[in-house]
């Protein structure tokens, strides 16, 4: 979408402006369908040039648009980078911890855990089950075959079952901590913070 400027006098009169607003401040005049910038020079109308947001800290700075400025005889868009407000913030440094703890969430369901060079499922209907093959003990029947994460089978026993319930606890354990540790590093310097570093504990991909 195209930018204007309305000048007066030499001086800034309105910003933006558009074609639709020089229609309606001169109901009167019968302008062309698409008004050459020789057209709009005539009322004072400008084109302004887009110019892109500069870099800046996303979380400790904030881009304003500034007074466009005249450049070898063409206005054009200005930038002004300041710092963050504390309302600003404090929001982003909630959608932070957000980030951080739907991503904890999403790996403690879909990340599984790792015994015997094999991963199980960690979603909560996974978890029922691998909890009822817990709770049979020394009962468990033979022949259970217990599909695992990448496809294969392997033999289920009460061994393995006290196995796979221990790795669980290990497994959300040390997501939680890091999760916490994350939190605790955004919201002391949500600046600094750097998502893809988190050293999440490891969790099953496909190859």
């Amino acid at each position: 979408m195209s930018m204007y400027i309305k000048i007066s006098n030499g001086q800034i009169e309105t910003y933006p402006y558009s074609i639709t607003q020089l229609r309606r401040d001169n109901p009167t005049v019968s302008f062309p369908a698409s008004p050459t910038e020789q057209d709009l020079a005539r009322w004072g109308v400008y084109p302004v040039a887009v110019t892109p947001r500069p870099d800046h800290n996303q979380i400790s700075q904030s881009v304003d648009e500034g007074v466009p400025q005249q450049v070898a005889g063409r206005w054009q868009q200005t930038w002004v980078v300041r710092a963050a407000t504390s309302q600003e913030l404090q929001q982003r440094t909630e959608a932070i911890v957000s980030t951080i703890k739907a991503e904890r969430d999403r790996r403690t369901q879909e990340g599984g855990y790792s015994v015997n060079g094999k991963w199980f499922h960690s979603d909560v209907i996974s978890r029922t089950q691998q909890l009822g093959l817990l709770l049979m003990g020394s009962n468990l029947p033979a022949g259970i075959n217990w599909k695992t994460m990448d496809g294969s089978f392997v033999a289920m026993t009460s061994t393995l079952a006290q196995q796979i319930f221990a790795a669980a606890g290990v497994q959300d354990t040390s997501t939680f901590a890091v999760a916490q540790q994350a939190i605790a590093q955004a919201q002391a310097n949500p600046g600094a913070f750097n998502m893809a570093a988190i050293p999440w504990p490891a969790i099953y991909t496909r190859s």
